[in-house]
């Protein structure tokens, strides 16, 4: 992982507390978020992904928020 700001680690903490169904990390520069359990297919047909990336914590945050809206609409979280 790379070497991250206080602030950085706070978002990671953050991000790991309120999405616990995925592994966050910083790479590159780049957040990236991977489900600990693949979708299904009925789950990817919905839209849910394995593994996103985004440019910073809260662009992360707000697409796990999607991710999270669809495991609902499921019936699945």
């Amino acid at each position: 992982m790379d070497e991250l700001t206080i602030r950085e680690r706070a978002h990671l903490g953050a991000l790991e507390v309120t999405f616990p169904g995925w592994r966050i990390s910083v790479r590159g520069g780049v957040w990236w978020a991977t489900r600990y359990a693949p979708p299904t297919d009925a789950q990817k047909a919905a839209g849910l992904c394995h593994q996103l990336a985004r440019w910073g914590p809260i662009e992360l945050a707000d697409a796990l928020t999607v991710q999270l809206g669809v495991l609902v609409r499921m019936g699945a979280a």
